[in-house]
């Protein structure tokens, strides 16, 4: 099946031509002169009499036209965002609104466009990507061989470079904490809940592995390769999943090569991180999700393959808290779409999130004397629209309302507010949120903002612009080894290889990121609407129904809306992990159709 496109006649190419010209005009006078170049009048142009020539259904006008829609509100807000930490390049005045509006038009036709070609570029991978007749067991095992090896082979250039290993501050903090040392988290007197307690120990095993064999760098290294393995495996698994339901081993092979060739998943592979030791249960979830929907939910009727789908949901949780929130919410609409099974996959999935916050969290936890983790962490955005609201309506606050905000948070730390990172806010906020603390700061929190909501909105959207839009600021990926440099525990990277590693972090920063097209691989922003648009292609092509097995993720950018830092990659870390198997699971066969 080849894509049918009838190129449209001579008027019809005047009409796109024109539209572009004031297309790249319109986007010229808001983001640049790049935007209004003679280059972005015939990008412009060529896609508009593509999408024309495509003939687009009704359907499919609607779906692309809204996606187009909203990409451009966020790009438009975002550059604003981004550039003058507010939305004032657009609210200035009536001639920056009018800019802005025709700037926001223009996106919103060129993003259509763009993806009404995705669309059909999907449709056309779905009719040449089947695997035709049975799949053989052998093939099976081959692929899944040939992709772990792969896979696994694409991080070791990067392992030697950066051994023993990488990993990220709270990292740090987790091992501190163990050895009982202070850190950001605690005294070190005890374990607490702020991090996940599992992996803290899991972590800190490490290091005493290291510590017996005389170098806690030793540890960090091991670590490191059984986490390039581990991940392989789910790779590979998932992989073999997606053959199973009805993908060719070829094409599978050539997203495992892209998987292995990514610097981000390759680098991310050894990172000693709780959302990376997070990504095998990740995959193993997508993977059963996708079987259930396969079968229309029949396969929850085998009693081990239920008792799988709850163990790996407790296990996810586990390694990132979070994760029983997008878990529980992504669980209800599961439920719903699938009938039969619905007792089972309430007693899978929220019984594991029951067993978790009930069992694990809320009592075996602090039988053992775990501090619980602070409620301040789920205050961030609370916290920001207080802190941008004092410091740009000083004068427009009562006594009471300064009281009750003081007894939370810090008021002289209000002054080094960041828009894009809650930190210097949060982190020297009281802890200690009883005695009516937060009650009187919430009265406090919502009188203000009667008055001037603006200023909220301004802070939220700051707080939330990175996921939507390719901010400069954004980190793809840690490169950073934090070592604790107490009890023994000195990690150290080869001195003589650091002119590389930063070479290799300017590369990808500042060539990678400036490729046309492939520089959309190194930011934030891609993630979430690679995922979007693939739920768009989901429900265009199956119905509101075949999104089911994705809401999980969908929750986790819910979540990434209130999280306490603008554009961060560890947040989306499901998403970016789930994004190789959802495309596969685009591609496949529709149901009922032949595997020929």
């Amino acid at each position: 099946m080849t894509i049918k496109l009838k190129l449209p006649g001579a008027k019809a190419v005047f009409g796109c031509a024109a539209a572009a010209c004031a297309c790249a005009s319109w986007m010229g006078a808001y983001f640049g002169a790049a935007w209004g170049s003679m280059a972005a009048f015939l990008c412009c142009c060529l896609l508009f009499v593509l999408a024309l020539g495509l003939r687009p259904t009704r359907s499919e006008m609607i779906a692309c036209g809204l996606s187009g829609c909203v990409f451009s509100v966020m790009h438009t807000l975002g550059y604003s965002y981004d550039t003058i930490d507010s939305y004032g390049l657009i609210l200035k005045s009536s001639k920056t609104m009018l800019c802005g509006a025709l700037c926001m038009l223009a996106l919103a036709l060129v993003a259509a466009c763009v993806c009404l070609l995705l669309i059909r570029a999907l449709d056309h991978l779905r009719a040449v990507c089947a695997r035709p007749g049975e799949g053989d067991a052998r093939e099976r095992k081959q692929l899944f061989v040939s992709s772990a090896v792969l896979i696994f082979l694409g991080s070791v250039p990067y392992l030697l470079l950066y051994a023993p290993g990488l990993n990220i501050f709270d990292t740090h903090d987790q091992l501190l904490q163990f050895f009982g040392y202070p850190s950001y988290i605690g005294d070190g007197s005890a374990l607490t809940d702020h991090h996940p307690v599992f992996l803290t120990v899991f972590y800190a095993a490490f290091m005493k592995l290291g510590l017996v064999l005389g170098d806690a760098n030793i540890g960090q290294l091991v670590y490191s390769l059984l986490s390039m393995a581990v991940l392989a495996a789910a790779w590979a698994y998932a992989l073999c999943a997606l053959y199973d339901l009805g993908l060719k081993k070829n094409v599978l092979l050539v997203i495992a090569a892209f998987v292995a060739l990514y610097p981000v998943t390759a680098l991310y592979a050894f990172n000693m991180c709780k959302d990376v030791s997070a990504a095998p249960f990740v995959l193993v979830y997508l993977c059963q999700m996708l079987r259930i929907h396969a079968s229309e939910g029949a396969v929850m009727k085998d009693k081990r393959f239920m008792l799988a789908v709850f163990a790996n949901a407790f296990a996810l949780m586990l390694m990132r808290k979070p994760s029983m929130y997008a878990l529980a919410f992504g669980a209800v609409f599961v439920i719903i779409r699938y009938r039969g099974v619905r007792v089972r996959l309430a007693a899978a999935l929220l019984g594991a999130v029951m067993l978790f916050h009930v069992g694990y969290s809320s009592w075996l936890l602090p039988a053992l004397g775990v501090i619980p983790g602070e409620t301040r962490e789920m205050l961030s955005i609370p916290f920001q629209m207080t802190a941008r609201y004092l410091n740009t309506y000083p004068q427009d606050v009562t006594d009471g309302e300064l009281a009750a905000v003081s007894r939370v948070l810090d008021l002289e730390a209000i002054s080094h507010y960041d828009p894009r990172l809650s930190d210097p806010v949060k982190d020297t906020s009281n802890p200690d949120l009883g005695n009516g603390n937060l009650s009187a700061y919430l009265k406090a929190f919502v009188s203000m903002g009667m008055r001037h909501p603006g200023v909220y909105l301004d802070a939220w959207l700051n707080m939330i612009y990175g996921y939507f839009y390719p901010s400069g600021s954004n980190t793809i990926v840690c490169l950073t080894l934090n070592s604790p440099d107490e009890g023994g525990m000195v990690l150290r990277q080869s001195e003589a290889l650091s002119d590389l590693r930063l070479e290799l972090h300017d590369f990808i920063y500042y060539t990678l990121r400036r490729l046309p097209g492939a520089g959309m691989l190194f930011y934030v922003n891609t993630i979430s609407w690679a995922f979007l648009l693939l739920l768009v292609y989901a429900v265009l092509r199956g119905g509101i129904g075949e999104i089911a097995p994705y809401m999980f993720f969908f929750g986790t950018l819910g979540i990434c809306l209130l999280s306490p830092k603008s554009g961060e990659i560890r947040y989306l870390m499901p998403i970016f992990y789930a994004l190789p198997i959802m495309l596969g699971a685009a591609i496949l066969p529709k149901k009922g159709e032949s595997k020929a």
